[in-house]
């Protein structure tokens, strides 16, 4: 199990009981840390470190991709992992709030609307889904069909077993970000490095909004200025 260590919450993971370690990361009594590093025992990484000022952990059952607070509001995160799985929380009072079964591969990013009730999330399956951050429902799914041979190489990089690879016919969509001027319009970064800008309401790509990255590189990362007039995208290349 893999452990993101949040804020207290009610109904998953467990209340953190501190051991009044020193200030920072030290092994616990009876050096369980090194033996869990080890591999002997069952003891979690959790419970094998002492970390001061957690309060709790979430845990999930692979490992964390992404985690993304909503836009100035610090009671609500949401946390994606490896199966596919997005989990929208509320931290304070602790709350659970969805457990989504978001994609058919591991998702690699998600992101809030500027007001906070869109999450979209990107996928090596090859999709962008965009999710009602209230209800926990699929509102739209976006896929885009791979016509490139550089799709397993992006497996590889991101540390995907070959079994994993084969899994996977789409193009990997690997990051996107809402346009900060008007959040119906968003941009999404494959890998075989297409950046396509696309309207939230309809899932359809604006006519003109695609460009391909120079050199076969791929888009791993986004950004908008605070203005939405530039976009940076961080590739395997060079930014």
């Amino acid at each position: 199990t893999i452990d993101l260590s949040l804020t207290d919450v009610s109904d998953s993971g467990r209340q953190w009981a501190p051991l009044h370690a020193p200030e920072g990361l030290t092994p616990s009594k009876d050096a369980h840390a090194s033996r869990a590093l080890a591999g002997i025992g069952s003891e979690s990484l959790s419970m094998s470190y002492t970390f001061s000022g957690v309060h709790h952990i979430f845990e999930q059952a692979a490992a964390v991709h992404h985690v993304a607070f909503a836009n100035n509001c610090p009671q609500l995160l949401c946390a994606a992992d490896a199966q596919g799985i997005l989990c929208i929380y509320q931290v304070d009072p602790p709350k659970v709030l969805h457990q989504i079964a978001a994609h058919g591969g591991p998702i690699v990013w998600a992101e809030w609307s500027l007001s906070n009730d869109v999450i979209i999330t990107c996928s090596l399956d090859g999709s962008l889904s965009v999710w009602d951050a209230t209800r926990g429902s699929l509102l739209r799914s976006i896929r885009l069909q791979s016509t490139a041979s550089g799709q397993h190489q992006v497996l590889q990089q991101l540390g995907q077993s070959p079994a994993l690879q084969h899994q996977y016919y789409s193009d990997p969509v690997l990051c996107a970000a809402f346009q900060p001027a008007n959040n119906n319009m968003l941009v999404m970064g494959s890998g075989r490095g297409m950046v396509q800008v696309v309207s939230v309401s309809t899932g359809m790509l604006v006519r003109g909004g695609s460009q391909q990255l120079q050199g076969g590189a791929r888009a791993f990362s986004m950004a908008f200025s605070i203005c939405g007039t530039l976009l940076w995208v961080g590739d395997d290349k060079v930014m």
